[in-house]
């Protein structure tokens, strides 16, 4: 509005100009081709008639005969999103979004329709909410677009870490026909009671390779009560080939850890069968969630023993031909002891042999070898003993000892006879014949009257024959069969 005094003013003229004048428009005007009387008015209304989101710019210029002409007014306004936010439970409309009360640590969470009620797509550029909520949506995110009338769900949850009342905001920031970004926001309120709320570090335990029969040295996990109110347990249990240490835990079903504290578990291991181990260390209480588990695991070593790669397990021979096949052993989880080897169930007339008897199986594959010996069918006798000497007649073995007794007493008498003999020397004599006496008696008699019979070596007979070779490392034990074939 413009005011003169005490003069003749012309006609006037006012027009739309700037950035963004397409945005507003004079709805009334009674300045353009007016003559201004001194202390006299006119209006131009203007409206803002935004095409896109975002803060739009304009300017409404008066063109007079003032000493000031032209004279500008500034224009601007704020293109907002035509949108909508609605219960699916109620179907309403929401002005805000209230959780009910729930204690420290737990969660509750509400569906909130976002609906683009204008006649623009929408670009949606991101979606947030401030501290103790959470949100996650479905709603397409830039580059996509939400179509006008689609909607989409943005599921909001209220996570208090602490006791009391909290406020918070839902903000999705939306942009239309190449405009700024402009906020919808939907407040939000959620109450917490006091609760323990448990933090367990680490979420999950892993084990080296550990030898059978054997317990690995502790590892711990932390728990942590991040709440206001005592923590309780009523279970502390754990499965799997897994043990709690007494030394080293903590944690005990008959002591609360007040808001704030820790404690600890040790856990061991202990594997009862090869391979992959698994297991789960558990807390039930009287917290959120319960009960919270940590995730145990843990490798059993072990050596692995087969049939060598292109090594035949089944072998064909002759009798007296050797039958050879190569296994290979290897470590499992970082095993490294020495493992004795054994083979059985070679058929008759044949032995099995491994060579190295004994091994270290580490990361890398060792080869032992399976040796079977058989043996040829041989037609003559393996010995031929001399015939027995027969026996003496008991007649002839008298007369025999009658002529030693007078020979030897003969030539006693004549030796007695000699002069210079004297008789100490005659008793040696005496006693010389009579050992000569024993001695004929003993020779004069025969062989035992047996007679030894003759065999002969048949061989390693034909037909199927099943090899177990069979590797053992303390109480560890394993075995692979072959098959041996004589023809």
């Amino acid at each position: 509005m413009n005011r003169w005094r005490g003069v003749y003013v012309p006609k006037a003229s006012s027009a739309l100009g700037g950035t963004n004048a397409s945005a507003f428009a004079k709805s009334a005007d009674t300045c353009t081709g007016a003559t201004l009387a001194p202390n006299s008015t006119c209006t131009v209304s203007v409206t803002f008639t935004p095409s896109a989101t975002g803060t739009r710019s304009a300017s409404l210029t008066f063109t007079d005969n003032a000493s000031t002409s032209p004279q500008t007014v500034s224009l601007t306004g704020t293109g907002a999103a035509s949108t909508t936010l609605t219960s699916p439970s109620t179907g309403g409309t929401l002005s805000s979004l209230n959780f009910p009360s729930l204690p420290v640590g737990d969660t509750n969470q509400q569906q909130v329709i976002f609906t683009n009620s204008g006649t623009q797509a929408l670009t949606i550029s991101s979606i947030y909410v401030t501290a103790n909520f959470s949100q996650t949506n479905n709603c397409p995110l830039t580059p996509s677009t939400l179509a006008s009338q689609g909607n989409c769900s943005i599921t909001v949850g209220f996570d208090p870490t602490t006791s009391g009342t909290t406020n918070g905001t839902l903000t999705v920031n939306v942009s239309a026909g190449g405009g700024g970004s402009v906020p919808q926001t939907l407040p939000l309120t959620g109450t917490a009671t006091a609760a323990p709320v448990v933090s367990l570090a680490p979420s999950s335990l892993t084990f080296a390779g550990q030898a059978d029969g054997t317990s690995s040295a502790a590892q711990s996990v932390t728990l942590t009560n991040t709440g206001d109110a005592n923590l309780t347990f009523t279970g502390i249990t754990i499965t799997g080939p897994f043990t709690i240490a007494s030394s080293g835990t903590t944690c005990l079903t008959s002591t609360a850890v007040t808001a704030g504290s820790t404690c600890t578990v040790a856990v061991s291991f202990a594997p009862t069968s090869a391979g992959a181990a698994s297991g789960t260390l558990s807390f039930t209480d009287n917290a959120a969630g319960s009960p919270q588990t940590v995730s145990l695991s843990g490798t059993r070593q072990d050596f692995t023993l087969a049939a060598a790669s292109g090594s035949a397990t089944s072998v064909t021979v002759a009798p007296g031909s050797p039958a050879t096949y190569t296994l290979s052993m290897a470590g499992v989880g970082g095993f490294n002891q020495s493992v004795s080897f054994a083979c059985t169930g070679a058929p008759s007339e044949a032995t099995c042999t491994v060579s190295p008897t004994s091994a270290t199986a580490g990361s890398s594959a060792t080869n032992v070898t399976v040796t079977v010996t058989t043996t040829a069918a041989l037609s003559a006798p393996r010995s031929r003993p001399l015939p027995p000497v027969p026996p003496l007649s008991p007649g002839v073995r008298g007369l025999w000892m009658l002529v030693l007794a007078l020979a030897a007493m003969a030539w006693a008498i004549r030796r007695r006879n000699q002069p210079g003999v004297s008789g100490w020397w005659y008793t040696v004599l005496r006693l010389a014949a009579g050992f000569l006496l024993l001695l004929a008696l003993a020779g004069c008699g025969g062989g035992d009257g047996s007679s030894t019979t003759t065999t002969s070596n048949p061989g390693t007979p034909a037909g199927t024959s099943t090899l177990t070779v069979t590797g053992t490392a303390g109480s560890l034990s394993h075995s692979t069969t072959l098959t041996l074939i004589v023809s």
